[in-house]
């Protein structure tokens, strides 16, 4: 049984990071 915990904060991590990025895109766009 694989520990899905991490993979689940992988990709909230992963998430956050790619709607920090557009908001900075679009702020400084």
């Amino acid at each position: 049984m694989k520990d899905k915990t991490l993979d689940n904060i992988a990709m909230t991590i992963a998430f956050i990071i790619i709607l920090a990025l557009i908001i900075l895109w679009e702020k400084s766009g």
